[in-house]
């Protein structure tokens, strides 16, 4: 089922399992974006995943991604209400093998986002605030961006 909820305006939502709630906002035009989509897929593969499982942490989970433009760069947000990012953890996020996870081989999907988004021009990072945030940016192929 899909409705709206109150993460951006323009949301689509719905309940995954473990009853997270996902929303998705993209307010542009993806045309342009200047990345390959392997490696798109994998940059975002490893925040959602990252931002999933943090946010069981809370009693009502919520996972949240825009896309927006501005300034002839794409800013991809992918947002979750879970586990806080401690400031001792902030400098180690992109750290090869570090985790926050009780498992062993983990602690290496934010270290290959963070390398794949300078490789295709742009960069990865966390912004501290009331919900776990990382913003995405990446240079689209034309300074033209439409909205939607």
């Amino acid at each position: 089922e899909i409705s709206s909820c109150d993460w951006s305006s323009d949301v689509c939502s719905s309940d995954l399992s473990q009853n997270i709630k996902f929303a998705l906002a993209v307010t542009c035009d993806l045309d342009c974006l200047k990345i390959e989509a392997v490696s798109l897929v994998s940059i975002l593969n490893n925040l959602i995943d990252n931002a999933l499982e943090a946010s069981l942490a809370d009693k009502h989970p919520r996972v949240g991604i825009e896309f927006k433009c501005q300034n002839g760069k794409y800013l991809i947000y992918v947002h979750n209400n879970g586990s806080k990012i401690t400031p001792p953890m902030v400098n180690r996020l992109y750290e090869a093998g570090f985790t926050t996870k009780r498992s062993s081989g983990r602690g290496y999907g934010l270290m290959i986002a963070k390398r794949l988004a300078e490789e295709n021009g742009g960069q990865l990072e966390y912004l501290p605030g009331e919900t776990t945030t990382f913003l995405l940016t990446l240079p689209a192929r034309s300074a033209t961006l439409n909205r939607l």
